[in-house]
């Protein structure tokens, strides 16, 4: 069972231990088009060594240790940014995109103590906050890496779609994210990698075009992410995709020093 007494609440949010780092969420805005309305969160991870010092958020898993307590970190980093997305977010804004590796999801889908233990420590939260945990549209972005076990994996997924959980594909055009992933998923969101994007954009390739028909045929509403310049914003208008996010739209917000 994972130790939720890691997580310390101060200066109104809250950071996670996590061997010698110390993590803290940051929340980057996700713009719907055409009306470029504000329409959620992603949470992304930020983390300080023992001297205060910056560090990549790979190196926090990477030295994690075995596949079980890597699968464990990543689902206390995730109630860490639940936690603190209840006490940051606008109550116009609650859709949060957090990031799980096809592994975590495994572990969470075939734990059920676990998923009790998660809704009663963010519900306490949230009935502290006067939050309705009804009202917060939750999207779990499943990261490109392949899963140890797929049939594992495949179970979890249907088990938690089952009880309501949303998905979405991330960087989809990178490692294992492709077409027949995306069928076997059978994701509400896929957002584009920003490399594939620009790359195909820029070449003048209808391939990207006819890849986001193909996407939204099924179904899938498409985000385009690394929008970091007026041109790579107005490639995504005329791409046709159905959300924005990036730095020309606006900077992480982080929770922390």
């Amino acid at each position: 069972m994972l130790d939720f007494s890691k997580l310390k609440f101060h200066h109104g949010f809250n950071s996670l231990s996590v061997n010698q780092f110390t993590i803290y969420s940051c929340f980057q805005k996700i713009y719907q088009l055409p009306n470029q309305n504000c329409i959620g969160y992603e949470a992304l991870l930020r983390a300080t060594d023992l001297s205060g010092n910056a560090v990549s958020p790979e190196s926090i898993l990477s030295d994690s240790g075995s596949t079980r307590q890597r699968v464990q970190n990543e689902l206390k980093i995730a109630v860490l940014h639940l936690s603190n997305f209840i006490f940051y977010c606008d109550k116009s804004e609650r859709s949060l995109f957090i990031n799980l590796s096809p592994d975590a999801i495994s572990y969470l889908g075939s734990c059920e103590s676990l998923l009790v233990a998660i809704v009663k420590y963010t519900d306490r939260i949230a009935n502290s906050r006067k939050f309705l945990m009804s009202e917060l549209n939750l999207i779990i972005e499943i990261t490109e890496e392949a899963p140890s076990n797929r049939s594992n994996f495949s179970e979890a997924l249907t088990r938690l779609k089952q009880l309501g959980f949303v998905f979405a594909v991330d960087d989809f055009g990178s490692g294992c994210s492709d077409l027949e992933r995306v069928v076997a998923i059978s994701p509400l969101i896929v957002k584009l990698d920003r490399t594939l994007v620009w790359s195909l954009a820029s070449s003048n390739s209808d391939e990207l075009t006819q890849l986001i028909n193909v996407l939204k045929k099924r179904g899938i509403k498409i985000l385009a992410e690394g929008i970091e310049t007026l041109d790579n914003f107005h490639m995504a208008q005329n791409l046709g995709v159905d959300m924005v996010q990036g730095y020309y739209m606006n900077k992480p917000v982080i929770l922390g020093p």
